[in-house]
């Protein structure tokens, strides 16, 4: 059974209503599911509708956070065959005491490599602002509180081919442009900035390779990328 705790759920409209709609659907095809959302007017037609359980929680919104987390935390004593918690954001999960698995949907775990290694070598840099001494960290500190699951590697190689393989070679990852889903996603950025502009400016065997880390397990993921890293030349 998968609890599923969000702060934006439909009758809702809005972006990270519809992603959390999807996924609550798509997950109840294949097991139990319990949504637990802020509450909004005019639902009880919609939460009808399902075929899942939906519990919502009312309260100002100072108040509404503590009230919520210690309704899941009973919830989640009663219910031992909970086996993880997924929520919209990492504020809906930091008073949730479980040791299940709990997942973030907009914040995912660092990738890296410990420097000196074989794969490290492969990978000039991490793009993401969200990981201490990387370029951007100090601007992203000051104005965001979270981090999404977007992120670039920088890889050098003199063969572009080998580096495309290593993308087309990744088996939980799928291609494509759509971020913010619920799956793991990769591409090769085959654009380059021209001219003058240096915020990005890829050297001749420099390559960017874009992902998007999604629900799966953070250990497989990195499986994943660490079989298919062997193929980059």
């Amino acid at each position: 059974m998968y609890l599923i705790v969000t702060r934006t759920f439909p009758p809702e409209v809005g972006g990270m209503q519809n992603l959390m709609w999807g996924l609550a659907r798509s997950l109840s095809k294949i097991n139990l599911i319990k949504v637990i959302a802020d509450y909004k007017e005019g639902h009880e037609e919609f939460d009808n509708s399902v075929s899942f359980s939906i519990e919502r929680v009312k309260g100002i919104k100072i108040l509404r956070k503590y009230r919520k987390s210690y309704l899941i935390n009973e919830y989640l004593n009663k219910n031992p065959k909970i086996q993880c918690v997924i929520a919209d954001h990492w504020k809906s999960l930091e008073l949730i005491k479980t040791k299940n698995k709990k997942i973030c949907l907009i914040h995912s775990k660092e990738i890296n490599h410990k420097k000196g290694s074989r794969i490290n070598k492969k990978i000039l840099e991490v793009l993401y602002p969200f990981k201490k001494n990387t370029q951007r960290y100090k601007m992203w500190k000051k104005y965001y509180s979270g981090a999404s699951g977007l992120l670039g590697l920088k890889i050098k190689s003199k063969n572009k081919k080998s580096v495309i393989k290593f993308v087309n070679s990744l088996k939980l990852f799928g291609y494509g442009y759509s971020w913010g889903g619920f799956e793991s996603l990769a591409l090769y950025q085959d654009i380059r900035e021209q001219g003058k502009r240096k915020f990005f400016n890829l050297l001749k065997n420099e390559h960017l390779v874009r992902l998007h880390i999604g629900l799966e397990d953070p250990k497989d993921l990195i499986q994943d990328l660490k079989r298919s890293l062997r193929f980059i030349k």
